[in-house]
């Protein structure tokens, strides 16, 4: 699993490229930041991200099997998903125009908010990262079911998990 996201929330920034050099910092293994490299403090944007990540798979001599974009502390459900910065990402990812279309899959929630705490939303993250998980290790079990390839996904798809909100 490699990690590279934007230095700082990106929400709404849609199919969005920061079309300028890139600053990519290596925060632990295989985790790495994205920010404007003539503006280290400001965060590049999602779609940039997604292709650092598949950029950085690509170095080691192999193409990523799917690219997770999120989570998004919005379900990305509706007239808004097109706006998501998280679809966005999902979004380049699978297109094959630059990267031969990578299976991609752009996960939202509503993050409960009422009588709920920092600890209890992290909590509710935490869940969905379990979800995922959970998730991909089946799409591991039925590989190509979709459309008889052998990946997880059938090439350039792009999938939308939208999870619940808690009450």
């Amino acid at each position: 699993v490699t990690l590279a996201a934007p230095l700082t929330d990106q929400s709404g920034s849609s199919m969005a490229l920061d079309q300028v050099s890139l600053a990519v910092k290596k925060e632990a293994e295989r985790e790495y930041s994205v920010a404007l490299w003539s503006a280290p403090t400001v965060a590049a944007k999602p779609a940039n991200s997604a292709y650092v990540a598949i950029g950085i798979v690509q170095e080691g001599g192999r193409s990523p099997d799917l690219l997770i974009s999120g989570i998004n502390s919005s379900a990305n459900i509706g007239l808004s998903a097109p706006l998501s910065g998280t679809v966005g990402a999902a979004a380049h990812a699978a297109k094959a125009v630059l990267n031969g279309g990578i299976p991609a899959i752009a996960v939202g929630t509503d993050v409960p908010t009422s009588n709920c705490d920092q600890g209890c939303q992290q909590a509710h993250y935490q869940v969905v990262a379990d979800f995922m998980v959970r998730f991909v290790a089946h799409l591991e079990t039925k590989p190509g079911l979709l459309a008889g390839e052998t990946g997880l996904l059938p090439t350039g798809i792009g999938l939308v998990v939208s999870y619940p909100g808690t009450a």
